[in-house]
């Protein structure tokens, strides 16, 4: 039975890391696109289409970009793709969307106003993504649809 728990943690210890990642990785993308700079070329298409189109949230739109994204993977690469890995995708899809309005709805009053704080507020996102993307690469579970779609 103890060995059994062990197990289960060893097994289920990535996947609490890459959902810290996510955590992260969505946090950071909010306070990027909050310092007004524009925000990470991953979101830019989300994030204008939000803008555009406000029925949707910019995490609605993350959503439908990346299932896009996992859409086009099997089509580019002509082969046989892991099936796993997509279905992952596209789990990760509905959680770094939903995860990305979470951090824009606690960071709503947040407005940063001169250039100087939106440029810290820029970089302090940019090193949040940062860690994100560690968390992410040392679980070693699936990749984000955006990064899966370039490799």
């Amino acid at each position: 039975m103890i060995m059994q728990k062990l197990a289960l943690k060893q097994l289920l210890r990535p996947y609490f890391i890459f959902v810290i990642g996510l955590l992260l990785n969505s946090f950071g993308v909010a306070f990027v696109t909050k310092a007004t700079l524009r925000t990470t070329p991953i979101a830019a298409i989300p994030y204008s289409l939000s803008l555009q189109f406000t029925t949707l949230t910019m995490g609605e739109w993350t959503i439908i970009f990346s299932l896009v994204l996992v859409g086009l993977q099997p089509l580019l690469l002509r082969k046989v793709t892991n099936k796993i890995q997509l279905l992952l995708q596209i789990v990760i899809s509905f959680g770094f969307g939903y995860f990305i309005d979470l951090s824009m709805a606690l960071l709503k009053g947040f407005l940063p106003s001169t250039y100087l704080t939106k440029l810290v507020v820029l970089l302090i996102g940019c090193l949040i993504i940062a860690f994100g993307a560690y968390f992410e690469v040392i679980a070693d579970v699936v990749m984000l649809p955006g990064d899966a779609f370039v490799r």
